[in-house]
């Protein structure tokens, strides 16, 4: 489903099984940059874990178009960063940042499933906490979208 010749470097860890399995780990995301996006677009994945949605959105608008993609976890996003450079995409913006709403430094809990790891919440959820517990606790650097767009870092967003 990512397309003929793509490489994508998978980590051993039960989030990535379905994406082993099927070629797509989040098919109503999938569906929704397939149908969406056009050449010349700009896409911003926060939180792209291996790259599977940056690199399928990095085809479909091609080099007229952007991609930055937020990583904040440093093993998850040099995993990220060797698949974007595996399939030579030069239209892909990694940053190894979280984004929020503050620019500060911030707790992100790493969880047994990749899909539920987030910046540290308030209040706990003992019932998410049951199905997909806190394996790690990093801490993280943080920025909001607008201060990214105020240092220059994006481009004309379409």
């Amino acid at each position: 489903m990512l397309g003929e010749g793509t490489l994508l470097r998978l980590l051993p860890e039960t989030g990535c099984f379905s994406l082993y399995a099927t070629g797509c780990s989040e098919r109503e995301v999938s569906k929704f940059i397939i149908t969406y996006l056009k050449s010349g677009m700009t896409f911003i994945d926060v939180g792209p874990y291996v790259g599977e949605h940056s690199v399928r959105a990095s085809r479909i608008i091609g080099n007229s178009g952007r991609v930055y993609a937020f990583e904040p976890i440093p093993d998850t996003f040099q995993v990220l960063t060797q698949n974007i450079r595996s399939n030579r995409l030069r239209n892909v913006i990694c940053e190894s940042v979280a984004l929020s709403d503050l620019c500060q430094e911030a707790l992100y809990e790493c969880r047994r499933y990749a899909t539920g790891s987030a910046l540290a919440r308030v209040t706990a959820n003992h019932e998410i906490d049951k199905v997909n517990p806190v394996v790690s606790i990093q801490s993280v650097n943080t920025m909001s979208l607008d201060e990214y767009a105020r240092r220059g870092n994006l481009g004309t967003l379409t």
